[in-house]
């Protein structure tokens, strides 16, 4: 199925029409419109892994190196996705708070130079943060 988006504006500044055209004839309007929201919502995902996670960087031939790296990137995508926000949770301790926002400033790195280690190193930092301050709260 062929489908394209057309967005076309009045001369005059008034609101734009928009347009999906199909070669599939015995879809329906509706259904059109779904897939085209579907897809859309898939191009989205992948412009931004390409621009911010560094997706479509891997110049590898090596099939394991580009499986690693295809991962890497979704784990990036995952831990930043976990605090988008940037507003903890009800009930989240500073503590908490702390080690996801350090897991998050790993997962930015992730697929720069040394990415793995620094990875490895915020991970570490934020579990130590955290085993901290729940043995505090124990011996409190």
């Amino acid at each position: 199925m062929f489908w394209q988006y057309i967005q076309k504006s009045g001369r005059d500044g008034s609101k734009s029409r928009k347009y999906i055209v199909s070669s599939n004839t015995a879809q329906a309007a509706r259904e059109t419109v779904q897939t085209y929201r579907n897809r859309w919502a898939i191009e989205s995902w992948l412009k931004d892994m390409k621009q911010n996670h560094g997706y479509g960087d891997c110049r590898s031939a090596n099939f394991k190196a580009f499986e690693a790296h295809i991962n890497f990137c979704l784990t990036a995508y995952n831990l930043q996705r976990c605090n988008e926000a940037g507003i903890p949770r009800p009930g989240t301790t500073v503590a908490e708070f702390v080690g996801v926002q350090k897991l998050c400033d790993g997962a930015r790195s992730l697929n720069q130079v040394h990415g793995v280690q620094r990875l490895k190193k915020a991970a570490n930092e934020a579990l130590a943060e955290i085993t901290t301050w729940k043995a505090a709260q124990a011996a409190a």
